[in-house]
């Protein structure tokens, strides 16, 4: 097989590319160029743990400490930060607030949480804001590795004891959530309708009615109309 000059040289310099992707790859963390991180928590001693992690895994980087969320905004006001690792629960301070304001003011600062509080709703609401990685406070050297490497190439990472908790809530919300129909049918049992009535309303037979019915209760493993009637009022479907 015979190749020409170009198709030699195109060859030549995709192995040569191919090549630098798997160093880079294989490049270590700490290999990276000096990075400024931030570190906001009321704990010292917590911090000063987090702050000796951060020194074998990016040696080169410059860290600073701050106890409370003001003075973490005076400082990225005056200067650049690469990284910010910040705790959920800091006495005095709206850290959501916070962290919506530092993704919508500095885009380019790779965030993670590290924080005692396991509320899923909150998790699922700071990744939904941008938020890279969320530990929790029992977080080991490596996962703390991880989550700084997967922020740094632009993915999320959230620690071991804490994905089979979101998991768990993913699919039990997936099992909960009602379609549009399924809420419009709810809403007329819980306004006292019957089947018949809930039928002809919606121009539906009554074994589509009641095969709706019957999914709404599994869904929301409820067992009565008077259990449905009072879930429609404690969730406002009215």
């Amino acid at each position: 097989m015979r190749f020409c000059i170009q198709q030699v040289y195109a060859i030549s310099v995709f192995c040569y590319c191919k090549q630098r992707k798997i160093l880079s790859l294989m490049l270590d963390f700490a290999d990276i160029f000096p990075l400024r991180i931030m570190l906001v928590d009321d704990h010292l001693m917590f911090s000063q743990g987090i702050a000796e992690l951060l020194k074998k895994i990016a040696p080169r980087s410059e860290l600073s400490l701050f106890s409370s969320v003001q003075k973490a905004m005076i400082a990225l006001e005056k200067s650049k930060y690469e990284f910010l690792i910040c705790d959920l629960l800091i006495p005095g301070s709206n850290v959501m607030e916070f962290i919506a304001f530092c993704r919508k003011t500095y885009p380019d600062l790779y965030i993670i949480i590290v924080s005692s509080s396991m509320n899923a709703g909150n998790i699922k609401e700071l990744f939904a804001d941008g938020v890279h990685g969320y530990l929790s406070k029992a977080v080991t050297y490596n996962e703390l590795k991880m989550a700084l490497e997967k922020a740094y190439n632009g993915e999320r990472y959230i620690s071991s004891d804490l994905s089979g908790k979101m998991a768990t809530v993913f699919f039990e919300e997936r099992k909960t959530r009602l379609t549009r129909k399924e809420l419009v049918i709810l809403r007329t049992i819980a306004d006292g309708k019957t089947v018949s009535e809930t039928a002809k309303a919606l121009s539906l037979s009554t074994a589509t009615v009641m095969s709706h019915r019957r999914n709404i209760m599994f869904k929301l493993d409820l067992h009565s109309a008077a259990e449905l009637v009072k879930y429609a009022f404690e969730n406002n479907l009215f």
